[in-house]
């Protein structure tokens, strides 16, 4: 009876066991895995916003880049113009740490600049055909190679029509311009994940810590046509002008967030996890753009021009050109 009373004891004190130890180990797996659920979505939400943000200035700067040339205000007949630009668009991102994530803290895991910069190299050419018309295309390329920890690498090209309609000696001129624009590139961002933080989950708050690395990999093929009113003034050896323009934009525009890391909370859970995030989206289908600028000599011209949308794209650029 003795033994049959300390194996029933014994029975009852291991079953005690295993189900306390099941219930922690429930526990905490469900909030570990709550916690990798919430850092998939904050994943997600990052990416989209990047990516987003992009597709509002691919198209604007698939378009940038023309020196609109005042060669149709001189002879009537052949009149050939070539020029080299060089400049940069800025575009707004915005901070990450204002998104609403639940298990990251955004520039622990993406860090990017609220200001983007993307550079802008143009060579081109013009042959003003008539006293009034112009014809031009141009040509940007940026050769794929790592800048720091930045890999980046684009090739576009573009054609443009100017006419202008009115034009006299006193009275400022006004010209249209139409334009068909091509821009295709792929980027890779790579940065290192170190975060501490906190997350809260059923009434509970753990600490957490999340190392590794990230990489953050856009490819875009664009597509635009974009229509212009200039107004200028030909000064003699000065040239000031001014336009608005409305773009329609095509094509594709996609993004991989890839981050490796290995993630612990406060009670003890800890993994590896690998991310792959991947999102497509159309770049913004319709803008408008305003800019001013001028050129100064006569065969010889320097040229500086300043575009933007008025909300987050910023770009200037400078180059010189060739008259024959």
């Amino acid at each position: 009876m003795k033994n049959f009373f300390q194996f029933g004891m014994g029975f009852l004190v291991l079953v005690f066991l295993m189900v306390f130890t099941s219930c922690i180990y429930a526990s905490t797996s469900a909030a570990d895995q709550q916690f990798i659920a919430s850092m998939q979505n904050d994943y997600e939400t990052i990416n989209s916003f990047v990516i987003n943000k992009m597709a509002g200035s691919l198209g604007f700067y698939a378009s940038s880049g023309w020196q609109d040339t005042s060669s149709s205000d001189f002879l009537v007949g052949p009149q050939i113009a070539v020029g080299v630009d060089v400049g940069a668009e800025l575009v707004h991102i915005g901070s990450i740490n204002q998104l609403p994530l639940s298990a990251l803290v955004g520039s622990d895991n993406l860090n990017m600049p609220s200001y983007f910069p993307i550079p802008l190299p143009v060579v081109y050419g013009t042959i003003g055909l008539l006293s009034n018309l112009n014809l031009g295309i141009k040509y940007t390329s940026i050769p794929s190679e790592w800048y720091g920890s930045v890999f980046y690498g684009d090739h576009g090209t573009g054609f443009q029509a100017q006419y202008q309609i009115i034009k006299g000696p006193l009275l400022p001129s006004i010209s249209i311009l139409t334009s068909w624009n091509m821009l295709k590139g792929d980027s890779n961002y790579q940065m290192g994940i170190n975060q501490q933080g906190t997350y809260t989950v059923g009434g509970k708050t753990y600490n957490d810590t999340i190392n590794g690395t990230a990489d953050y990999n856009t490819f875009w093929n664009i597509y635009d046509w974009e229509f212009k009113i200039m107004i200028a003034k030909n000064m003699g050896i000065f040239y000031p002008y001014a336009e608005i323009a409305f773009q329609k934009n095509y094509g594709t525009l996609g993004s991989v967030l890839l981050a490796n890391v290995q993630q612990t909370l406060s009670d003890g859970s800890s993994s590896n996890e690998n991310f792959n995030i991947a999102t497509s989206v159309l770049p913004q289908a319709t803008q408008l753009k305003y800019e001013v600028g001028f050129e100064i000599g006569a065969l010889v011209k320097w040229g500086v021009l300043f575009e933007t949308d008025g909300v987050n794209i910023y770009e200037g650029n400078t180059g010189f050109q060739l008259n024959f």
